[in-house]
């Protein structure tokens, strides 16, 4: 497991923060990048991390007759393709409004390639993860990994963020999970730790805990 005191420092520091029992304890911990000399390029980079991130998760599938059954029968919500292709402005106006309803998206290998490109857009500004889901693996084990995968994503922005873990997890579980997405994301930067100004971590509500 990686280790860093001022990682540590700043996690103890966040879980000591006088809160309330319920619901907080099931509240996302948040890891903020802001970056320094950086050509605003395009950046878009998804890690698995060692620990669970979410305690919840909400999951669509978007997917053919097979996987709308199996997802049904999983109790997993799902939409199926004759309304995920419905006319222009219908689906538009549609998936604005699912898109933001869910945390995460699992699409059917067959429909992505039909998939309006407009809906790919939407999907991408509003930072959600998205993964194929085949014929040759469990639905249950593509939501279970998706549970433990982060976002980075940065357009036109100096600001890099995404939930890092949530407060029922220890806090060598948390150092582990900060860690790791940071080693992820340095060397994915063309001035490595050149362009790095600070990195801090917070709750939603929370006050910021610096940790470079």
């Amino acid at each position: 497991m990686a280790f860093n005191p001022g990682v540590y420092e700043a996690v103890n520091k966040l879980l000591a923060t006088p809160k309330p029992k319920y619901p907080y304890k099931y509240k996302n911990v948040e890891l903020h990048v802001n970056l320094k000399n950086h050509s605003h390029a395009y950046f878009h980079r998804s890690i698995r991390l060692s620990h669970s991130i979410r305690t919840k998760l909400n999951v669509c599938v978007l997917g053919d007759e097979l996987h709308c059954a199996e997802a049904i029968k999983n109790g997993i919500h799902c939409i199926k393709a004759n309304i995920i292709f419905k006319p222009k402005k219908t689906v538009e106006y549609y998936m604005k409004k699912i898109i933001m309803t869910y945390d995460a998206f699992l699409i059917s290998d067959s429909l992505c390639a039909q998939m309006p490109s407009k809906m790919a857009v939407q999907f991408f500004r509003a930072n959600k993860i998205r993964r194929l889901l085949s014929h040759d693996k469990p639905m249950m084990e593509k939501i279970e990994e998706l549970k433990y995968t982060i976002n980075f994503k940065l357009i036109n922005s100096r600001k890099l963020s995404t939930v890092i873990g949530n407060l029922r997890l220890t806090p060598e579980e948390l150092n582990d999970n900060i860690i790791t997405a940071i080693r992820f994301l340095v060397p994915q930067l063309k001035g490595k730790w050149g362009n790095i100004e600070s990195i801090y971590i917070k709750t939603p509500e929370g006050e910021p805990h610096l940790v470079f």
